[in-house]
């Protein structure tokens, strides 16, 4: 993506979209100690900053594709702003939705003219239904997250942050899905095995990908360190991928350098990149906390575990068997909705600069 393309996407949607307010508060200044400013993309048509990303990706399509229409699966927000963006547009949307979601937001995809879909809940059976219709009519899938277009077109909300109120320090974006975060924060980092640099776009799994956020020194690294070579061992390939990740400050703990992460991951077996993230930036962006640290990921990169591997720590004499990764991956390998309770991690604290 250039900023020409983000400028011409801006220009395409802008009849179609609000250019939301942008709100302060004296007393969250005052607490705080800095000028925070808020984009109400709440105020958005059909209420959040969705519709920005699915006006861009319909006018985006070709006369052939509108006629046949669109197609997406989702639960919320995406499938009213595909529903609204296709009425204000004029052509047809079906949206696929989960029979366990919320009942307003199946009113409100009605309304904006899109026709539903129910199936049941949990992926295999949403993107189903989804192809099932793509064959049926023709119609083309716009994916929630994982499309340019649609990513393109929701970066149009912080264009407008900036054009109002200057380059800022800081631009705090929360993260659902988080495939766009995970995409941009991974893009260029050094693997200390490979010596080459890693991209989680070209790396990623066929099915998913775990991201592991460790380090050399932390004993709670060091307790579970047999247990991830032995899961990434079984699992590790073209269908699940793994990706270590060291974000310490090595000028205050130089036990955790780049040439000592080398020396740890030859003593580990480590089958797959260890990271250097010498900015901190990708640790900031995962809003990771400590160290281990995990994040699974599905085929189009969306988030769909964070925790903990599994229930042993140094001195609780429980088995370090990575039970709840283990359930991660079985969930995603077999198509099925993880609906087992995430526990947080807990380790030493990311050392921060």
């Amino acid at each position: 993506m250039s900023k020409n393309d983000l400028i011409s996407c801006h220009e395409r949607i802008k009849p179609f979209i609000h250019n939301t307010p942008v709100l302060t508060s004296k007393l969250i200044n005052d607490l705080t100690g800095a000028d925070i400013y808020f984009k109400c993309e709440n105020f958005q048509k059909m209420g959040a900053f969705k519709m920005r990303g699915a006006t861009n990706a319909i006018l985006k399509l070709s006369d052939e594709q509108k006629n046949n229409g669109v197609v997406t699966h989702s639960s919320g927000n995406h499938a009213q702003a595909i529903s609204l963006a296709a009425k204000k547009i004029g052509i047809k949307a079906y949206i696929v939705m989960p029979s366990n979601a919320t009942e307003i937001k199946k009113i409100a995809v009605k309304s904006y003219g899109g026709q539903l879909i129910e199936c049941e809940p949990n992926l295999a059976a949403r993107e189903a239904a989804a192809s099932e219709i793509m064959d049926s009519k023709g119609a083309t899938f716009i994916h929630p997250s994982n499309n340019m277009d649609v990513i393109i077109g929701q970066g149009t909300s912080c264009k407008e942050l900036i054009e109002k109120y200057g380059f800022l320090d800081h631009v705090l974006v929360p993260i659902g899905g988080g495939g766009l975060i995970a995409g941009t924060a991974l893009a260029d980092l050094p693997d200390v095995n490979s010596e080459t640099n890693i991209s989680l776009k070209e790396y990623k799994g066929k099915i998913g990908t775990v991201i592991m956020f460790i380090c050399n020194h932390c004993p709670y690294v060091k307790h579970v360190n047999p247990t991830i070579t032995k899961i990434s061992k079984k699992h590790h390939g073209e269908d699940i991928k793994f990706i270590a990740i060291s974000s310490n400050d090595v000028s205050n703990y130089p036990d955790d350098s780049p040439e000592k992460m080398k020396i740890n991951a030859i003593e580990n077996d480590f089958i797959f990149p260890y990271l250097y993230d010498e900015s901190q930036d990708v640790a900031k962006a995962y809003d990771a906390a400590c160290t281990p640290d995990f994040y699974v990921y599905d085929s189009n990169l969306k988030l769909v575990y964070r925790g903990q591997l599994d229930d042993s720590r140094p001195g609780n004499d429980t088995l370090s068997d990575g039970a709840d990764i283990e359930n991660a991956i079985e969930c995603l390998l077999s198509g099925n909705e993880n609906t087992k309770l995430q526990k947080p991690s807990i380790g030493c604290n990311i050392k921060w600069k």
